[in-house]
């Protein structure tokens, strides 16, 4: 996709923002002593330094503006008569290219490609910070709930015309379209099902953790003059896994991406009009040309804090992001093959195309008219007529070479308007590309660099698209901190890196590659299996040499949702009957008979019973709570349902076990489970005491 104009660009940088982050003297924190500095997730070793490359007249051109203004007039040839060899990209680089070997050890299994490149000790830093943040911010907490307890009214009762307009409004709301806690639900609506969350984790343990996440010590002194140090922690560490695992190919798109966030406390939002998501945090995205990987990301935080020192020849923010990114992405060498660096008209420019040549690359990408040294002649603008067709028509092309540097190549193509471009290397041939012309594609005559642009310049918007096109975790779920909603979309860059070297390593196996849902089930399905042991062998693994590691899969193979939570004829209702308490009516709950009987710890109560099995007698009615937990089999069972039983020590598989109180006997309630993955149908009687309750044992 391709980028407006600069001016079109609107970051929310304003004068209060920009004084905030000019910091003078301050006070050194004393509950800081935490290094700014993010460990190395893994062993290896950094980079080479980059060789100082010698003074070339690439160079020295492309610093010189008045050499600049002469090229623009009089440094082109027009007449194609006249034009030199065809570049083609002489030397361009012709070796092996993809997923390095050390990712693909991994390749085959899901969770190790996701821990690869999210690494266990980035996850053990963020638990540090998570539990930190959660110290600090006990203090406020209990301020606001003391706050929020003295506001609460309870004569405050709304105008029944006021419930009536809501009930009307939120009467058409469609299922898919309610709050996360939906998915904790314990009925059935229609063709709703019942939430299935709770069998992993609690809904308020999910609050709990989610109100609490954190990156990095806000008390950090750094904190104060980096406008991304929230995620700063992430973006360093994906940085590092995603260069080790890719070997760099031939052609490198660069483009920048966005992580989508509205948030007005957001110091890093952009507003980019050509995204199909306007409003977010702009990251400068390398992609490879072929496969769209990302090889590496920037997080865009300001002009100011990018800008190169010593400056680069074109220091504007786009062709700067580019040279210090390529920098950090291919250290300089003298000796190095060449490749092809693949730019939208917001980067591209004749300055960085010669600064680029010196450091042994390639450029070819569209260009603003208006950029220093252009060719003027090649310029183009499209005439409309109201009784004959526009003109120029449909694939035209002005070439013309620099009489400087021959290699470099300007053009003009006709599309449905025109299209200018500039290439290092880029071959001049004829030859044609597709184009829709209403609902049919045609052939249209293009130059060779006008095809080499279409076939490679999509890696980072395909990259864009399988990550915010369906299985978004970012998109899917709304935090109120607008870092929070960041690292969600860090979370997404890196699962899609791992389904493109996961589809690369099937198709090289000769394999049936895996659809995107598929891959997505899977590695759902891996890290709810991973426990606390499984989670430090992993991190140990990915320490060693090989760094290979085992997921986990859960026995019995895939657990699916069941229907309702109790099986058998039980039809579990709410009890009709409240209690007065301080914050007004209150359902009746009492003490799950299940959760007593296995001794459950803290105690349950719950407002579901079974109807049919309960007697007229409130003290004798058989409750069974709808929560959903799992047993050391990893299989499925709802406290309604009951655990595959023992007896003397031993599992069994279909057994009768007896709960009877000593008193006389109640009536009789069978609730039947399905468990384990033998399906092993257990059946459990329960007597309840008409009398009083009183503890119970059981009786095998």
């Amino acid at each position: 996709m391709e980028v407006g104009d600069a001016e079109k660009e609107t970051a929310l940088e304003s004068e209060s923002e920009e004084s905030s982050n000019e910091i003078g003297e301050f006070e050194p924190n004393e509950e800081y002593d935490e290094s700014w500095e993010l460990p190395c997730p893994s062993d290896e070793e950094e980079n080479d330094p980059a060789e100082e490359l010698p003074d070339s007249e690439f160079l020295e051109t492309a610093t010189n503006k008045n050499l600049m203004k002469i090229m623009r007039k009089t440094g082109w040839e027009y007449d194609s008569t006249r034009f030199g060899f065809d570049p083609q990209y002489a030397e361009l680089y012709k070796g092996s290219y993809g997923p390095s070997p050390d990712v693909l050890r991994v390749a085959e299994d899901s969770l190790a490609l996701f821990f690869f490149f999210m690494a266990p000790q980035l996850w053990i830093k963020l638990q540090n910070e998570t539990n930190l943040y959660h110290m600090q911010n006990i203090d406020k907490r209990t301020v606001e709930i003391r706050k929020a307890q003295r506001k609460a009214d309870p004569d405050d009762v709304e105008p029944k015309k006021d419930v009536r307009a809501r009930l009307g409004a939120v009467a058409p709301l469609c299922p898919h379209a309610k709050r996360l806690s939906a998915h904790w639900r314990k009925s059935q609506h229609g063709t709703v099902p019942i939430g299935t969350f709770g069998r992993w984790l609690s809904r308020n343990r999910f609050d709990h953790v989610m109100q609490n996440l954190h990156f990095n010590n806000s008390k950090s002194p750094q904190a104060r003059v980096d406008r991304g140090w929230k995620v700063r922690s992430v973006v360093a560490t994906l940085q590092k896994t995603f260069a080790r695992g890719y070997k760099i190919g031939p052609v490198i798109a660069f483009d920048e991406a966005i992580i989508p966030t509205r948030s007005r406390q957001n110091p890093t939002r952009q507003y980019l009009p050509q995204k199909p998501h306007k409003w977010g945090t702009k990251f400068f995205a390398a992609c490879c040309g072929d496969t769209a990987y990302c090889m590496r990301i920037e997080m865009y935080v300001g002009a100011k804090s990018h800008l190169a020192v010593p400056p680069a020849a074109d220091n504007s923010c786009g062709a700067a992001a580019v040279v210090r990114n390529l920098d950090l992405l291919l250290p300089r060498s003298s000796c190095s093959p060449l490749r092809i660096v693949v730019t939208d008209r917001y980067y591209t420019s004749v300055v960085l195309a010669l600064e680029l040549l010196h450091r042994r690359l390639y450029l070819t990408g569209t260009i603003q008219t208006r950029r220093a040294g252009f060719a003027e002649d090649v310029i183009t603008k499209k005439k409309v007529y109201s009784t004959k067709p526009s003109e120029p028509v449909r694939g035209t092309i002005k070439l013309a070479e620099n009489k400087k540097f021959p290699q470099i190549t300007a053009a003009m193509w006709m599309d449905n308007h025109p299209v200018h471009m500039i290439s290092t290397g880029g071959s001049r041939s004829l030859g044609s590309v597709y184009r829709r012309v209403g609902k049919e594609k045609q052939n249209f005559p293009a130059p060779g660099l006008v095809r080499d642009y279409q076939r490679w310049m999509g890696g980072v918007d395909i990259h864009d698209q399988l990550r915010m096109q369906r299985y978004s975790i970012q998109l899917a779920y709304k935090p109120k901190k607008y870092y929070r909603s960041l690292f969600f979309g860090l979370v997404d860059m890196a699962v899609v890196n791992a389904f493109i070297v996961h589809l690369y390593h099937t198709k090289t196996t000769g394999q049936k590659p895996p659809a995107h849902c598929k891959f997505m089930e899977t590695l759902h399905e891996q890290l709810f299996a991973v426990d606390e042991a499984k989670f430090c062998e992993i991190e140990t693994a990915t320490r060693a040499e090989d760094r290979t590691a085992a997921s986990p899969v859960t026995s019995g193979g895939r657990t699916t949702a069941t229907d309702n939570a109790v099986h058998g004829d039980h039809n579990l209702a709410e009890c009709p009957d409240f209690v007065d308490s301080k914050k007004g009516k209150k359902r009746v709950a009492c003490s799950c008979k299940v959760c007593a009987v296995y001794k459950v710890t803290p105690r349950k109560f719950t407002k579901w019973y079974c109807p049919g099995c309960s007697l007229d007698n409130l003290r004798s009615d058989l409750f069974v709570c709808t929560s959903v937990a799992v047993n050391t089999s990893a299989t499925w069972f709802a406290t309604g349902e009951v655990k595959r039983a023992s007896k003397y020590g031993t599992r069994t598989g279909q057994v009768d076990c007896k709960f009877q109180s000593g008193f006389s006997k109640g009536a009789e309630c069978r609730i039947a489970g399905l468990v384990a993955s033998d399906h092993a149908q257990v059946g459990v009687s329960i007597w309840t005491n008409t009398r009083r309750e009183k503890s119970v044992r059981q009786i095998v």
